[in-house]
């Protein structure tokens, strides 16, 4: 007996939004990321189609996260102390991932920039914190 899936018909679409500019475009990127357009919810193929292909960011923060667990905090090591070096290293980590395992290629690398602006982490200097 055949098992017929129930399709849904949303009335919305998520809005599209593109993140970066090329040269011609006055830009300084090699590439636009352009996420968003779609009629159902993720994934649904059967539902609708996905205008945009998935993007993936890594999240850089711009001090050691404290609410990380210790063990992803141990699989990147001393690299999360350094915003500058831990970039590189993401970039490289998703380079050198499993290749049948990775769909996407990385699109974009997320900086949380979090420490000038919460008093709770006290080894940022007041006067950045001022002057926001």
């Amino acid at each position: 007996m055949p098992v017929e899936i129930p399709r849904e018909q949303w009335p919305g679409q998520v809005h599209v939004a593109s993140i970066g500019a090329t040269a011609e475009e006055g830009g300084t990127r090699c590439r636009v990321v352009t996420v968003g357009g779609e009629k159902s919810l993720p994934f649904l193929h059967f539902e609708g189609a996905m205008r945009n292909r998935p993007a993936v960011a890594m999240e850089i923060r711009d001090r050691r996260p404290n609410d990380w667990s210790q063990l992803l905090a141990d699989v990147w090591g001393d690299v999360i102390d350094d915003p500058a070096t831990w970039a590189p290293a993401a970039e490289a980590a998703w380079r050198n991932s499993r290749r049948e395992t990775r769909r996407h290629r990385l699109s974009e690398i997320r900086t949380h920039l979090s420490s000038f602006l919460s008093p709770m982490y006290t080894n940022t200097p007041p006067e950045w914190r001022d002057g926001i």
